[in-house]
């Protein structure tokens, strides 16, 4: 049903750039588990997968393995994305795309299932600087950028990732969403702002927490266009203000790319 609806939305409105529908395949916990189902059926799986994209008109498949942290690993992963890319030629030609999220703390596909690979979403939030602040420029898009231009693979195949949600400066497991914060005054140039938690006493504590602003997100994609990226990945875009809200992050995308692209 849903993406029957949205089949219908982009049919009849007026989009002026491509529409691509994908769908997320994420997979399991343990990575052990992971790779003995890849290895186990992966003929399987790539039937399946082919399949599902035929019935429901998908555009591509993207996968979020998180994480490969053994070179057996990356080695079935790496058999399993040149399997299914053999698979979608055959069945839909160039027409079908695959994507994977990966991370600047190690990448071990083979040279040949990167060159299966169409685009590579690049998680580069929860990644934090010596003052607790989560997915600066330099650790938000410099530094991921410059591990994977070090891997020599072309720039246009990714897309930085760029976090709608914040994260306490201590590194607590909290994620709160940009659209909590994003009445203030100054939000629009402020990362930080105080959120407020209970500690393990149920106590109330104070904790700053460090989001990425519209002018952060900005100069994140400027940045993205200056370097060739292929585009930008926003996650989660439920945590962002309506569109035409003055703080509406995807609003700071859209302008900038409208200024430095003709």
């Amino acid at each position: 049903r849903e993406i029957a609806a949205l089949h219908e939305i982009f049919d009849v409105r007026d989009i002026k750039t491509d529409v691509r529908i994908t769908a997320t395949i994420l997979c399991p916990g343990n990575n052990e588990v992971t790779a003995q189902s890849l290895t186990d059926h992966m003929d399987t799986l790539v039937e399946n997968i082919v399949a599902f994209v035929k019935e429901y008109g998908l555009d591509g498949v993207d996968f979020d393995w998180e994480y490969p942290d053994q070179n057996a690993q990356w080695r079935v992963y790496s058999q399993f994305i040149k399997k299914l890319n053999q698979a979608f030629d055959r069945e839909f030609g160039d027409s079908v795309t695959i994507g994977v999220a990966l991370a600047s703390w190690g990448v071990g596909f083979s040279r040949s299932a990167m060159r299966a690979i169409d685009e590579v979403h690049v998680m580069a939030y929860d990644l934090f600087d010596d003052d607790g602040c989560h997915s600066t420029f330099m650790t938000g898009a410099y530094n991921p950028m410059r591990y994977f231009n070090g891997l020599q693979y072309p720039r246009e195949q990714f897309n930085l990732g760029v976090p709608y949600y914040g994260r306490p400066v201590d590194g607590g497991a909290y994620w709160p969403s940009w659209s909590q914060v994003a009445n203030e005054p100054d939000a629009y140039w402020s990362n930080a702002f105080p959120g407020n938690y209970t500690d393990e006493n149920g106590n109330p504590v104070v904790i700053d927490d460090y989001y990425n602003c519209p002018s952060m997100v900005a100069d994140k994609t400027a940045f993205a266009l200056q370097m060739g990226l292929g585009g930008v990945m926003i996650f989660p875009l439920n945590a962002d203000r309506p569109h035409g809200n003055p703080l509406c992050l995807t609003d700071a995308i859209r302008r900038t790319i409208e200024e430095r692209v003709e």
